[in-house]
C-alpha cells in the first residue's frame, strides 16, 4: 500500500511541474476510441430510447474494459522489465491521469490576458476550457467561466483520479479518466445524446460522488488556512450546492463561490441558445480578473493539503499494516 500510494503522491508532483505531453496523450487516444465506437454504434440505432441507451452502454462497457486491460498489463509489463524503471514509468503514467498543471496554466494565462486588456485572446483561451459560447463575454463573464472551470475540474481532473489511483492503483485512475472523457464527449442533454450518452453521464456521476465530497473537506481546509471566507463558503455549499444541475459539481463550485465571495452561475449561451443555471452565492460580487488569481491560489493550496494528507495516510497504513 505504501509503495502504490507513493506512486500517486510523486505523480501529483510530476503533473504539477511537468504536466502533459504535447502529443500522444493516453486520454487523447481514449477519446479517439470513443469517437470510432460512436461512429460504429450510432448509425445502427433504431431510434427508440431503449436501443440508444443499450448501445450507449455497450460503448461505455467496451471503453472501460479496454482501458483497464491495457493499463493493467502496461503496469505489469513495466515492472517486469525492471523494478525501479517500472516505478518511474508508473509515476509518469499516473501523472497523465491528472490535470493540475494544465488547469492552473490555463487559468493563469486567461488572467494575464485580461490584465493586459487582451479580451479577445482571453475569450479564445476560456473557450478552450468551457463549452459555452465565449465570443461576446466581458471581463466579468470570462472570470466567472474560468473560476467555474477551475473549481469543477479540481474534482474531475485531480481529486477523482488521485482517489481511485490511491485506493486501487494506476489502472483504476485510467478507467476513471476514460469514464470522465466519455461524459465530456457524450453526456449532453440534446437530441443526439440524451439517450445514447445516458450511461456515460450516469456512471460519471456515480464515480464522482465520493471524490466531490472529499473535495469539500480539502477545499474547506484550504479556505481556513488561506484565510478565505470560511463561513460563507460553508453556508454557500449548504444552501446552493444542490441547485447545480450536477449532483457533484455544485459542491466545489459553491465552495469556491463562497470562499471568494463571488457569484457563480447565471445565464450561459450554447450555440446561441440561452441556458440559465441557478446562482451560487447569489448575493456575492460579480467576478473580476483578480478572482481568477485567487481561485488558482485556492486550487494550489487544496492540492498541497491533498498531498500532505495522502502522505500521512500512507505512512500510518504502512506502520499499522
Amino acid at each position: 500500500m505504501f509503495f502504490s500510494s507513493s506512486i500517486v503522491i510523486f505523480a501529483i508532483m510530476v503533473d504539477r511541474f511537468i504536466g502533459d505531453p504535447k502529443r500522444y496523450h493516453p486520454v487523447v487516444l481514449i477519446g479517439y476510441m470513443i469517437s470510432k465506437l460512436e461512429q460504429i454504434l450510432y448509425p445502427q440505432l433504431a431510434g427508440t430510447p431503449f436501443v440508444k441507451k443499450f448501445l450507449g452502454g455497450v460503448l461505455v462497457s467496451t471503453v472501460i474494459i479496454f482501458t483497464w486491460v491495457v493499463s493493467y498489463y502496461v503496469y505489469i509489463l513495466v515492472f517486469a522489465i525492471h523494478h525501479w524503471l517500472g516505478y518511474a514509468i508508473a509515476i509518469y503514467l499516473m501523472s497523465l491521469t491528472m490535470t493540475w498543471k494544465g488547469l492552473r496554466d490555463a487559468a493563469v494565462s486567461i488572467y494575464m490576458l485580461l490584465m493586459d486588456n487582451r479580451v479577445q485572446n482571453a475569450r479564445h483561451e476560456v473557450g478552450m476550457i468551457v463549452g459555452r459560447d465565449t465570443v461576446e463575454l466581458n471581463d466579468s463573464e470570462i472570470s466567472r467561466a474560468t473560476i467555474e472551470s477551475v473549481s469543477e475540474n479540481l474534482v474531475d481532473g485531480v481529486i477523482a483520479p488521485v482517489f481511485y489511483g490511491f485506493l486501487f492503483g494506476m489502472p483504476s485512475a485510467f478507467v476513471y479518466r476514460s469514464i470522465n472523457t466519455m461524459d465530456s464527449m457524450l453526456g449532453y442533454k440534446n437530441e443526439r445524446y440524451a439517450d445514447f450518452g445516458f450511461c456515460a453521464a450516469k456512471i460519471d456521476d456515480v464515480m464522482n460522488w465520493i471524490p466531490a465530497r472529499i473535495s469539500y473537506v480539502l477545499i474547506m481546509l484550504a479556505v481556513m488556512i488561506g484565510k478565505f471566507h470560511f463561513r460563507l463558503a460553508a453556508l454557500t455549499v449548504r444552501n446552493d450546492a444542490a441547485k447545480h444541475p450536477s449532483p457533484n459539481s455544485g459542491i466545489p463550485e459553491s465552495a469556491f463561490a463562497g470562499a471568494l465571495n463571488v457569484q457563480l452561475g447565471g445565464t450561459n449561451y450554447y450555440q446561441g441558445t440561452p441556458s440559465f443555471r441557478a446562482y451560487l452565492n447569489e448575493f456575492g460580487r460579480k467576478s473580476e480578473p483578480i478572482d481568477i488569481k485567487k481561485a488558482v491560489q485556492l486550487l494550489d493550496l487544496t492540492m498541497m493539503i491533498t498531498v500532505s494528507m495522502l502522505g500521512i495516510i500512507a505512512v500510518l497504513i504502512h506502520l499499522v499494516w
